[in-house]
């Protein structure tokens, strides 16, 4: 997830496009990339997008919304922790507990911006959901590898890796 200027863009929202091309990536071996793509099942992917391919193999993953993916809109935390446990194949509700603790952190620590501007549904019993930066589904989807911040590894890292994260985050 670094743009071709060298940023990270921590704070940036992970948009639904980025997400498909992580778990693309997180799920990518021999059998899914020579693989015979998919057809996408969303109306509003088109072959030329940067991520239809991405969307195409990972379209398992997400949870239908009729025929429409949004691939520029800002994911949520529960689509992309239930995206990821598909992805992982986890088996339900057995989500690693230092993911679900993450998950938890974040869904805690929440400002008000990041939630949606609209209310819930008057009869729905789901509080609004936040959105995701870029940094936390990092440190999502380390949490689910079993990764631990190494400091270590970090510092080894030239300073030029991520132009906008601070030296100090090794998380």
């Amino acid at each position: 997830m670094r743009a071709a200027d060298g940023f990270f863009r921590p704070d940036k929202p992970l948009t639904r496009a980025e997400c498909a091309q992580l778990l693309c990536n997180l799920t990518a071996g021999p059998e899914n990339t020579e693989a015979e793509l998919p057809p996408c099942p969303y109306g509003d992917v088109a072959p030329e997008a940067w991520y239809y391919e991405a969307v195409c193999r990972a379209a398992a993953y997400f949870s239908p919304d009729e025929d429409l993916f949004r691939p520029e809109e800002a994911a949520k935390l529960t689509e992309f922790i239930d995206a990821l446990c598909a992805a992982l194949q986890f088996p339900d509700d057995e989500a690693p507990e230092a993911l679900t603790a993450a998950c938890n952190e974040i869904a805690a620590a929440s400002t008000p911006e990041e939630l949606p501007a609209e209310q819930p549904d008057e009869l729905s019993e789901d509080p609004p959901q936040p959105t995701l930066t870029r940094a936390q589904a990092a440190v999502l989807l380390n949490r689910a590898l079993g990764r631990l911040p190494d400091a270590e590894a970090a510092e080894s890292c030239p300073a030029s890796l991520l132009l906008d994260v601070p030296e100090d985050r090794a998380d």
